[in-house]
């Protein structure tokens, strides 16, 4: 499970921690910082593959803000039915 907390309202930074994944105990148990505006992340993961990852989605579900709306449109289906 992530657990968001607001950092800077302006920016939209927030820092996110993960939980360990299950029974992979080397996963997870670490903190990351999203930043809404510049659509980045500290795990770059959200940078490098374009779309936006858990850390970001907890982001959203903490200040109730639909997550579809920061997935970039080569990635939504609706695009191409």
């Amino acid at each position: 499970m992530h657990q968001a907390n607001l950092i800077n309202r302006d920016t939209g930074e927030f820092e996110v921690l993960a939980g360990r994944h299950g029974d992979r105990m080397h996963k997870g148990n670490n903190t990351q910082i999203v930043i809404m505006k510049e659509r980045k992340c500290s795990c770059n993961k959200w940078q490098s593959f374009g779309f936006p990852w858990l850390h970001m989605l907890a982001a959203c579900a903490f200040i109730r803000v639909n997550s579809s709306r920061f997935i970039e449109p080569y990635y939504r289906i609706d695009v191409y039915t």
